[in-house]
């Protein structure tokens, strides 16, 4: 009821694949609800733009703090649309969009809808999901103005390896202010990749955890971070390929 909605904060409806998109639509337009729980629901593109549609017609103050649409079938279809609107809300400070089947057309409409609305995320994961090079590359460009962002999980989207998104990285490592904790493990990173993000790595101030597991940067990679002399709180090399 309308009563029971108004003082619901936190839902978790995570693992009910059968849920429909009617009742999660219906809860993002009415309620107040700050953490929101959604991962493998089987949000689909239809379901994704439901959602963006209860956004823009919401008539309450917005109070989503946190959003999880991890591990559903948004595909690009359907975040376009989403992005649009979630980016207008004031409120929002985590996402969860990984292993949703996003791509390039995903990329586009992040960075067009970040440009335009400036939202003041604090945790973003996008992992698991196929932007590739090209992608990756425009998300990367498109947060090195950003000022708010403190935790990125780009793991598992096949960034590196070959393109130019190595060179994107190592800008936005370098001179992003507030970022504390980024993931790129199995990303296709290789040694000459390593050496690009570890001299980056020197120069950022504010990171404090990176993760390289599970890509290939071999001995002479881990000798390129054994050496440099950024002071990481917490490095993440496992299985690369060392001895």
């Amino acid at each position: 009821t309308q009563s029971t909605w108004d003082s619901l904060k936190e839902l978790n409806l995570s693992d009910n694949e059968g849920l429909g998109g009617g009742i999660i639509s219906q809860l993002v337009k009415e309620s107040k609800i700050e953490i929101f729980e959604l991962r493998n629901c089987t949000v689909h593109n239809i379901g994704a733009k439901f959602i963006a549609e209860s956004l823009a017609s919401r008539t309450l103050p917005h109070s989503l703090i946190k959003l999880n649409l991890s591990n559903n079938v948004i595909s690009d279809d359907g975040a376009v649309e989403l992005l649009q609107e979630l980016f207008k809300v004031p409120t929002l400070k985590e996402l969860n969009l990984s292993e949703n089947g996003l791509g390039i057309n995903t990329a586009k409409a992040f960075s067009s809808a970040l440009a335009e609305h400036n939202p003041a995320l604090i945790e973003l994961n996008l992992s698991k999901n196929g932007f590739g090079v090209n992608g990756s590359t425009i998300i990367l460009k498109s947060l090195q103005t950003n000022q708010t962002l403190k935790k990125l999980d780009m793991s598992g989207c096949s960034m590196l390896g070959v393109g130019n998104c190595a060179s994107a990285l190592a800008i936005f490592i370098e001179n992003h202010p507030t970022l504390t904790s980024l993931d790129l493990s199995n990303n296709l990173i290789r040694k000459d990749n390593a050496v690009m993000i570890a001299t980056s790595l020197i120069r950022n101030k504010s990171l404090q955890e990176l993760s390289i597991a599970y890509n290939n940067i071999g001995d002479d990679g881990g000798l390129i971070f054994a050496y440099s002399k950024k002071p990481t709180v917490a490095l993440d090399l496992r299985n690369n390929g060392l001895s």
